[in-house]
């Protein structure tokens, strides 16, 4: 049985099923960044929810599953929402390709602020195989950010003294913005993004 089936096997067909399940995660989401994975409890979780503790079982097979769901579907849809950024801005400019990216990646955060911080600070609460799945989103992501610097850089649009580093620069701004971005900062995202943007592209000499 594979990571994604195991962890989906007992998701509820009905609409009512799918809400309680979207409930579940919310609040996990919230207790989880609150209280840590390790000390909440699925007992607390279902008293948020307003359903028995039992209940949860009927939409994860444990707590593991539902916190390998909640950060291995964050980062597909981050992934996702990079990509579509990315193929739509010109194919033949890598300065406007790694701004699409990080202007996408920075505002995914938006809806998934909560998420992007467990994503970093959960990750070593995963079962083996889910740590692994994640990984590889994650490697996809972070391909696709170096994918366009080592262009821009072999079509002399970049400069910059190792292409990797630069890459890793821009990646850990970004994935790590969950960490250190607040919601009732005095920047919104649009502006981060463009701030971030913006600070890349002068490091990348563009």
């Amino acid at each position: 049985m594979t990571t994604e089936s195991r962890r989906r096997k007992r998701e509820p067909s009905t609409a009512g099923g799918q809400n309680t399940r979207a409930n579940i995660k919310r609040e996990a989401v919230r207790l989880f960044r609150e209280k840590g994975f390790e000390s909440a409890t699925l007992r607390e979780l279902a008293a948020t929810v307003g359903i028995e503790a039992a209940s949860i079982y009927n939409h994860f097979p444990s707590k593991h599953d539902l916190l390998a769901d909640i950060l291995i579907t964050t980062v597909q849809e981050v992934l996702g929402e990079v990509r579509t950024a990315v193929s739509a801005a010109d194919e033949n400019d890598p300065r406007a390709q790694i701004r699409a990216a990080i202007t996408a990646w920075v505002l995914a955060h938006g809806p998934r602020l909560d998420e992007a911080y467990l994503s970093d600070v959960e990750r070593r609460s995963l079962r083996p195989a889910d740590a692994e799945e994640l990984d590889t989103l994650r490697r996809e992501l972070s391909g696709t950010v170096r994918g366009i610097v080592h262009r821009g850089c072999e079509q002399g649009v970049f400069v910059t003294e190792d292409a990797d580093v630069a890459s890793a620069l821009v990646m850990s701004t970004c994935a790590r913005l969950g960490s250190w971005y607040r919601r009732d900062g005095r920047l919104g995202l649009p502006v981060v993004a463009d701030i971030v943007s913006a600070s890349v592209l002068r490091m990348l000499g563009a």
